[in-house]
């Protein structure tokens, strides 16, 4: 599962892609050596794990000023670590064999971009093919008929694995397109849709991936939804603002207006599978909005988003969600990746909501630290939460300056908790995937936005480090819905 990229446009939202340059902010990496900070319940410890270290902190302990982390190590001296389940975030133990758990030791036959945890995220067994310099990895669907069978979508291609993600092949007949999302119909899984939002159209397929039918669409596709019990009942969200919905393949779609109270674009959407009634879309620069009647009405759902920003402190004048998801399972569970904007000073954090979206609460703040490393959020930051727990939720830093890597956050306690993992032969993560219920199997899509890449596709074990950069751009072709004042 993947939450949806957007274009970026350098002005307007016209038809033609304009990337901003990326810049960098301070990047430092941790100290060389350890021994390694853990915080539980307010204290802190140094613990030494083979090979890696443990960081759990409440959120209260995670605030440290930028200017006071340690200058970089030389590269000979960095550790390699990986990170342990904390004693508020433990792991269900992963069983050898069973349905859903790849019995392999690396992934082979896509284009590099898969790999599996068998450790909720600690460790990534390696990919036997390298990332190209460019690649992105935008989506990962496990089948919920076979948790063996998994599709993965990359660089525009297909990719299906009928082995837990051990052996992949590529999905002959996929129309050409920037594809960069895929939708399965909840009630007949091979009913498969394909979007993309870089052009107003669509490709579906009626036969599990067989044949393929392309379709011009009204708008370009920010979120699309089928409906739980119809395969051919569509929804989507486009940039418009409005929200489209069609009864059948062939029908006419309808339109609803979307009120966004002065914005002109929706930048990210979500729907609840729990509820599919229920979406939020993220305006421009006016927050959140809600419906629960798939789009006849519309509420603001800012409650808390807007609060003061800085020091000294200044009034939030936009709020910009550059990513909104559901949990799932339980449609009041949402996260927010926001973007608060003053008139001088903006600060990005990572809120939850228990109450379908209209009231939220910030569990992470741009720099919040676990252990020794900084919870770095750019515009591209995703949370990706599993279908079997509402509070099991992850996301992702990564950056390929000076060949850092990925930073890899996970929580079982709904982001009040937090340990981290680092991999350095990707640097972005745009897709995850969940292993069946009571096991530690996690799927991640690895991309790549380099000239280069280091290392030689083994991500089992990363440099160490805590990365203090920052990008408002990826480099992409994808909106991050950012909005920095200044």
């Amino acid at each position: 599962m993947r939450l949806r990229p957007l274009v970026a446009f350098a002005v307007t939202a016209a038809s033609t892609l304009r990337v901003a340059p990326p810049f960098l902010d301070g990047l430092r990496p941790a100290p060389a050596g350890g021994p390694w900070p853990v915080a539980e319940a307010g204290r802190t410890r140094s613990d030494r794990t083979h090979g890696g270290t443990v960081a759990v902190l409440p959120i209260a302990l995670r605030h440290a000023a930028v200017d006071d982390l340690p200058p970089p190590p030389t590269a000979a001296a960095t550790p390699t670590h990986t990170t342990a389940p904390s004693p508020t975030a433990t792991a269900s133990p992963t069983p050898t064999a069973g349905p859903g758990v790849p019995r392999c030791e690396r992934t082979t036959g896509d284009a590099g971009g898969f790999r599996f945890s068998l450790d909720d995220g600690a460790t990534l067994a390696p990919n036997a093919r390298r990332l190209e310099r460019i690649a992105y990895t935008w989506d990962l669907d496990v089948d919920p008929r076979d948790p063996d069978v998994i599709l993965e979508v990359h660089q525009g291609r297909l990719f299906r694995s009928r082995d837990a993600g051990c052996t992949f092949a590529a999905v002959a007949g996929v129309p050409d397109g920037e594809w960069d999302r895929l939708v399965q119909a909840p009630s007949d899984p091979d009913v498969l849709v394909l979007t993309t939002i870089a052009a107003p159209r669509l490709a579906y397929s009626a036969d599990g991936g067989t044949t393929w039918t392309k379709q011009d669409l009204p708008d370009d596709v920010v979120e699309l939804a089928i409906d739980p019990s119809d395969p051919w009942r569509w929804t989507f969200v486009g940039r418009g603002p409005a929200i489209h919905s069609r009864t059948g393949v062939d029908a006419r779609w309808t339109a609803l207006p979307v009120p966004l109270g002065g914005s002109t674009s929706i930048v990210s959407a979500a729907y609840a599978p729990a509820r599919p009634q229920r979406w939020l879309v993220g305006s421009a620069t006016h927050g959140v909005f809600v419906t629960d009647d798939a789009g006849r009405t519309w509420a603001p759902g800012n409650d808390g988003l807007f609060g003061p920003v800085g020091d000294p402190a200044e009034p939030t004048q936009a709020v910009v969600p550059a990513s909104l998801t559901f949990a799932p399972s339980d449609p009041d569970v949402a996260f927010a990746v926001v973007n608060q904007v003053g008139r001088g000073q903006s600060l990005r954090g990572i809120w939850r909501s228990a109450d379908g979206g209209r009231t939220w609460v910030r569990r992470v703040a741009n720099g919040d630290l676990v252990g020794n490393v900084p919870a770095r959020l750019t515009g591209g930051t995703r949370v990706f939460v599993s279908p079997h727990d509402p509070d099991r939720a992850f996301f992702a830093f990564g950056i390929a300056y000076d060949g850092y890597g990925t930073d890899l956050f996970g929580s079982r306690d709904g982001l009040r908790s937090m340990r981290v993992s680092h991999f350095a032969d990707f640097y972005k993560v745009y897709a995850m995937a969940f292993g069946p219920p009571g096991t530690a199997v996690v799927f991640v899509g690895a991309s790549s936005d380099v000239p280069s890449l280091a290392g030689d596709g083994d991500s089992s074990a990363g440099d160490a480090g805590g990365a203090d950069g920052d990008a408002d751009s990826d480099g992409d072709a994808h909106d991050d819905g950012d909005a920095d004042a200044g």
